[in-house]
C-alpha cells in the first residue's frame, strides 16, 4: 500500500466553505455555525479511528484502525498520526516539521522537502476539519445537509480534487466532534473514517508520544 493511500484520509482529514453570503434560513450554514464555535474551544484531541477503504478492484474492503492526537493551538499544533493494523506506521507533525516511521516508532525518517509541503497540507486540512472554517468551507465547497433530521453536511470541492469528489460529515449530538467522515472518489470507490473514545481538552495519553 502506497504513503499516498495509507495517509490520503489524513490528507482529506486536512481542507474546506461556498462563496457569497450565507443563506437566510439554510440548515447547513446554521449547522457549520455551530460546530464552528464548539471547534474553536479545542485545544487538545484525542481519538480512536476504524478506516474502511472500498476499491473497486478488490471484493472486500480494506480495513484498519489506529488513533490520533492533536495539542497545542494555532502555529504551535503537534499532530500525531498512528495506524496500529493492520501495520503499524504513523507520522508525527510539529512546528511545521514532521517524520515517518513504520513498524517501529523508534524508525524515523526524516521527511524530504516534497513530502513536508505535502504533510503540511494534510495537516492544515486535518486542523480544519477539528476547528471548522465556515467561510472557507463555503469557498471551496458546495455544501449541503441531506438530512436536517441529523447533524450532517455533504460537501462536494468547487474545483477537481485529487482526493475526492464528495465527502459526507456526521457531527456529535453535541457538535463538539466528528462522529464520521465517508470520502468519495470519482471511481466510486471511497474511504470511511469512524471515531471513537473522543476525549476534549483532557490530559493526552502516554501512546501520543509513540
Amino acid at each position: 500500500m502506497t504513503r499516498r493511500l495509507l495517509f490520503a484520509p489524513a490528507c482529506a482529514l486536512i481542507c474546506l466553505w461556498a462563496a457569497g453570503a450565507a443563506r437566510a434560513g439554510d440548515p447547513a450554514d446554521d449547522l457549520l455555525r455551530n460546530a464552528a464555535a464548539h471547534g474553536m474551544s479545542v485545544h487538545t484531541l484525542f481519538a480512536r479511528f476504524t478506516q474502511e477503504k472500498t476499491l473497486q478492484m478488490l471484493v472486500a474492503p480494506l480495513r484498519s484502525s489506529g488513533y490520533f492526537c492533536l495539542s497545542g493551538k494555532g502555529g504551535g499544533d503537534r499532530v500525531v498520526w498512528v495506524y496500529e493494523t493492520p501495520v503499524r506506521s504513523g507520522f508525527t507533525y510539529e512546528s511545521g516539521k514532521g517524520s515517518f516511521w513504520s513498524k517501529d516508532p523508534t524508525n524515523i525518517r526524516p521527511v524530504s522537502a516534497q513530502e513536508g509541503a505535502a504533510l503540511s497540507a494534510m495537516v492544515r486540512s486535518l486542523l480544519t476539519w477539528v476547528r471548522i472554517e465556515p467561510q472557507r468551507l463555503r469557498e471551496e465547497h458546495v455544501v449541503s445537509m441531506p438530512d436536517p433530521a441529523v447533524p450532517s453536511l455533504c460537501l462536494r470541492p468547487r474545483k477537481p480534487n485529487s482526493f475526492f469528489s464528495e465527502v459526507l460529515i456526521r457531527f456529535a449530538p453535541s457538535l463538539r466532534t466528528v462522529e464520521s467522515l465517508r470520502f468519495t472518489d470519482a471511481d466510486g470507490g471511497g474511504v470511511t473514517l469512524s471515531f471513537t473514545d473522543v476525549r476534549l481538552n483532557s490530559l493526552l495519553p502516554a501512546l501520543c508520544d509513540p
